[in-house]
């Protein structure tokens, strides 16, 4: 085992400063050739290691980046659907695409921003975002609905036909398969407090059957 001037192990010499790390180096291109071996292990064992500060900026980074990537999803979504609502908030889906935004937590300014895009009334607005749906089949005749948010509806076709390639399937035409779907939704409902009593529960189910709920459930 080498041995160091104190006779002790290398890898067992104290870590040195930063000065001496300096004044290492700057010695290196003066020293014997059986020195220098020496002297660059204590160099390389002061400088081994990683920054914690480059840890957690490369993390917050990727954090950062998909937060980003979400929010421009998330503002697809509104503007379309403001599109579709003439900008009006009450209309469901318009709702419902600024609930997800805003359970995102997205800023208020960016959230704004998309929903004036969508709206045909605003001065300006009208962005080239738009909704498209694809239909085809994939092995064993199940039927695919894909419904997709696009700027370009050439390139989207092509990738859209890539993937049922890919997956032994295939591109239909419209409403080659969508005859077999149903758009449905689930409404929750009930008080702010307690539960439902009796009358109130056979209320709810008479309101929901007279306007066309397949099922109510507790």
């Amino acid at each position: 085992m080498r041995r160091g001037a104190r006779g002790l192990p290398l890898h067992s010499w104290p870590r040195p400063s930063s000065a001496t790390r300096r004044v290492v180096a700057r010695g290196l291109a003066g020293q014997s050739s059986w020195a220098r071996p020496l002297m660059q292990r204590v160099v390389a064992r002061g400088f081994a290691g990683h920054s914690k500060w480059a840890n957690i900026r490369h993390k917050k980074g990727g954090a950062d980046q998909a937060r980003g990537d979400l929010f421009a999803k998330l503002a697809k979504q509104v503007e379309v659907s403001s599109r579709l609502a003439n900008g009006d908030r009450a209309h469901s889906a318009l709702a419902s695409s600024i609930a997800r935004a805003k359970d995102a937590r997205m800023p208020k300014k960016t959230l704004e921003a998309a929903i004036a895009r969508g709206d045909a009334s605003t001065a300006g607005a009208g962005g080239d975002v738009s909704a498209l749906t694809y239909e085809g089949t994939l092995p064993g005749g199940v039927g695919v609905i894909v419904e997709t948010l696009t700027d370009n509806k050439n390139r989207t076709a092509s990738e859209v036909r890539a993937a049922f390639k890919k997956y032994g399937g295939a591109l239909g035409a419209q409403n080659s398969v969508s005859w077999g779907f149903s758009r449905l939704a689930s409404i929750s409902a009930g008080p702010a407090e307690g539960a439902l009593d009796e009358a109130a529960h056979e209320a709810l189910f008479e309101a929901a059957l007279e306007a066309g709920a397949d099922d109510v459930s507790d």
